[in-house]
């Protein structure tokens, strides 16, 4: 059984095409795709795994290897969601996803391990030293061909994001971002609550985990350049997969 990756990378698998071997699809389309990518930071995976120095894939659809179910988690669904909200697109854009196979989300975690999400008092486990942070975040950046892809970084960690609420993530959220403007400052930031099931605030705005149509509210109000960002890799996206649409449905997509 393969360990967890590092990175998930939007890859729809051909008819027939085995797990591994979609995985390892979805490593070269990391390295040769050209459209811009949103890089979306969560807390750790869901899994009693390992994590893997690798590019996986994910996709709309995609099912567990070990029981074929079908794998709903909203960390997958709700950028993909906030990301048509946010460009007034979200048909358009979901759908050219499905017509290519392709989306500008990428995906990955600031802890160096993963946790089950039935386990119990998580805080207490993500007890990590300096070294053993630093040498997860030299692991993340060192994938050099996906970070000079990467235009918007989003953090989603906090269950709410505001002034007067505590952030229990601040540390190695704040460490990493130094680390990846040492090397890419072109990157930009945003921090937005954790995409999960449960009662959300975002800057004084109140919406459920899922309802990303508040959440890109609330970014266009508070965070207007970082949306503006967002406009940007769409209109790349689109330009550079026209040529992956069946012929049939490009004239949708303009």
């Amino acid at each position: 059984m393969s360990k967890h990756p590092l990175f998930l990378y939007y890859y729809q698998p051909r008819a027939g095409e085995v797990f591994d071997d979609a995985d390892r699809n979805a490593a070269l389309a990391a390295r040769t795709d050209k459209f811009g990518l949103v890089l979306c930071v969560g807390r750790e995976p869901n899994s009693s795994d390992s994590i893997e120095n690798r590019v996986g894939h994910f996709y709309i659809g995609m099912r567990k290897q070990k029981d074929g179910k079908k794998i709903t988690t909203m960390v997958w669904r709700c950028p993909r969601k906030l990301v048509g909200a946010l460009c007034s697109l979200k048909d358009d854009f979901e759908n050219l996803v499905l017509l290519t196979g392709k989306s500008p989300v990428i995906n990955t975690d600031i802890y160096p391990k993963c946790i089950r999400h039935s386990v119990t008092g998580k805080s207490k486990l993500r007890v990590y030293d300096a070294l053993e942070m630093k040498r997860h975040f030299e692991t993340l950046l060192s994938y050099k061909d996906i970070w000079t892809r990467i235009r918007l970084v989003i953090f989603s960690m906090e269950k709410s994001i505001g002034d007067e609420i505590q952030k229990r993530h601040d540390i190695p959220r704040l460490t990493f971002e130094k680390m990846v403007r040492s090397r890419y400052p072109k990157v930009e930031f945003l921090n937005v609550p954790f995409f999960g099931i449960g009662p959300r605030r975002f800057h004084g705005l109140s919406y459920w985990g899922d309802q990303m149509e508040v959440l890109a509210k609330g970014i266009k109000k508070f965070h207007p350049f970082q949306k503006a960002i967002f406009d940007d890799v769409y209109k790349d996206f689109c330009e550079n997969t026209s040529s992956s649409i069946p012929r049939i449905y490009r004239n949708s997509t303009k």
